[in-house]
């Protein structure tokens, strides 16, 4: 009886690739990024109500929305492209 046991090698069966660990992890930092701005969005709202009429507050809770606005667009974009990815690098169909 031997002390060592051989083991012989094989291909694991079952463990993802290293491609769908990474565009797994780039959706969800861009569900993250996405989520706040959506808060962004509401923030600066809450901004435009409380400004009283205060033309600089106004101002900037309108550049607020817009900068959230326009992170809301680009997330998107964002998620259609690493989808689009995602498919491609698995070898499914778009």
């Amino acid at each position: 009886m031997a002390l060592i046991e051989y083991v012989s090698a094989g291909v694991i069966t079952g463990a993802p690739r290293l491609s769908e660990i990474v565009l797994g992890a780039l959706r969800v930092l861009l569900q993250f990024v996405g989520a706040l701005a959506v808060i962004a969005v509401i923030v600066s709202g809450i901004f435009y109500m409380t400004s009283r009429g205060d033309m600089n507050r106004i101002a900037f809770a309108k550049k607020a929305l817009t900068s959230s606005i326009i992170g809301i667009v680009v997330v998107l974009i964002s998620l259609s492209v690493v989808s689009a990815l995602a498919k491609i690098v698995s070898g499914s169909s778009l």
